[in-house]
């Protein structure tokens, strides 16, 4: 790959010209590129089951999205999963839907990922006003850490191993051993 010139701070929509032929992850962060590796097959494999689990569940203005960008200003990230309205705009050459259009974003930790999942992200979607935010933690066992947003942080309001059901954003049921 050659490198990518650019003289200016990078802009979240501008990641549509970059070359997608490695599964690399873009996202713009303060106007910085950041560049992540692609998503290993069980990591693939986890957030997208637990979409499909969610999806039925969902209100009828609702829909799950994998790999969706989420756009906070000019910056963005690409969590692994969300909910989003199913009416949020988007034009076809933008790379994610704004903020204000998700319910929830999800993250499956990952050796590459963990700090950023753990503190960076919760952070920056909590600052964007995403409602609900949850950290899907794969080791030892399956966990997934249920945070909802209370004034501008997300405060855990459940943890969850197995399977069980969850209240936020909406009332789900969820099977983390489906999962893995």
């Amino acid at each position: 790959m050659q490198p990518h010139l650019h003289e200016k701070s990078w802009t979240f929509d501008e990641t549509i010209d970059l070359p997608d032929d490695r599964g690399l992850r873009y996202e713009v962060v303060d106007g910085v590129l950041v560049v992540g590796p692609p998503m290993t097959v069980p990591h693939q494999k986890a957030s997208m089951r637990l979409m499909m689990q969610l999806a039925p569940q969902l209100p009828p203005e609702w829909e799950v999205l994998v790999e969706i960008g989420i756009k906070m200003g000019d910056d963005g990230r690409k969590p692994d999963g969300g909910i989003v309205r199913r009416d949020a705009p988007a034009g076809w050459h933008e790379m994610g839907l704004d903020a204000s259009g998700f319910a929830l974003v999800v993250e499956v930790v990952s050796p590459s990922s963990r700090k950023n999942d753990r503190f960076l992200k919760p952070t920056e979607y909590a600052q964007a006003g995403v409602p609900a935010y949850w950290r899907l933690e794969p080791d030892p066992e399956p966990r997934l850490h249920v945070m909802q947003l209370v004034g501008d942080i997300y405060e855990e309001v459940q943890q969850l191993t197995g399977r069980g059901r969850v209240s936020v954003p909406f009332d789900l049921e969820v099977d983390l051993d489906a999962l893995f």
